[in-house]
């Protein structure tokens, strides 16, 4: 199994969690102990009381359905036509429509058709305009068309002037969500054990 680096409890401190509340130890002293909420201590509890042991494993958080998943058989022609690494240009002209999940980061393109990555001459407005406006010509050349630009916070992309050119090309304008940054590995104030 493998657990990131931050991860607050691991299948071992699960077990030494369980231990110390069936040791007569307080939900709320054990989770101040391992740093972690009195909730979460009593889900893992619940958790061992019905399943014993194995409870206490990581799930897969697979979704049990995905209503918005790609058609199997649109999966199979993709993977097909991968498979005869074809230009993106070859693929777009085979098909009437092609739907793009990835962004174009520079409107130009290598002998196989594909878009390369080149960096902004500098982070203002105007700069990421011009390089929306050759983005969706590029695209265009390549008979795929753009319908939303997901971006990073970056100030460029923040700047009226880049919301309007969106706007006008007929994009939804839509940014990156801002994740927290996650904190060391922690460790028990009493026992130093770390998990």
């Amino acid at each position: 199994m493998d657990v990131h680096q931050n991860a607050r409890l691991t299948p071992r401190c699960r077990e030494l969690l369980v231990a110390r509340v069936r040791a007569g130890r307080r939900r709320a002293e054990v989770a101040r102990e391992l740093r972690v909420s009195e909730p979460t201590v009593r889900n893992w509890v619940q958790r061992f009381q019905a399943e014993g042991v194995t409870g206490l494993r990581d799930r897969s958080s697979r979704p049990q359905r995905s209503p918005n998943a790609t058609a199997e058989t649109l999966r199979l022609a993709v993977v097909a036509v991968r498979r005869q690494r074809l230009a993106i240009a070859t693929i777009a002209a085979a098909r009437s429509t092609v739907r793009v999940g990835s962004t174009c980061t520079w409107p130009s393109t290598t002998a196989r058709g594909w878009p390369t990555v080149r960096r902004l001459p500098d982070e203002e407005g105007v700069s990421a305009r011009a390089f929306l406006r050759a983005a969706v010509a590029c695209y265009a050349g390549l008979v795929v068309t753009i319908r939303e630009v997901l971006i990073d916070n970056g100030v460029c992309y923040r700047a009226k002037v880049f919301a309007a050119t969106c706007a006008e090309l007929g994009l939804k304008h839509r940014r990156t969500p801002a994740w927290p940054v996650s904190g060391p590995p922690l460790e028990s104030a009493s026992t130093g054990t770390t998990c």
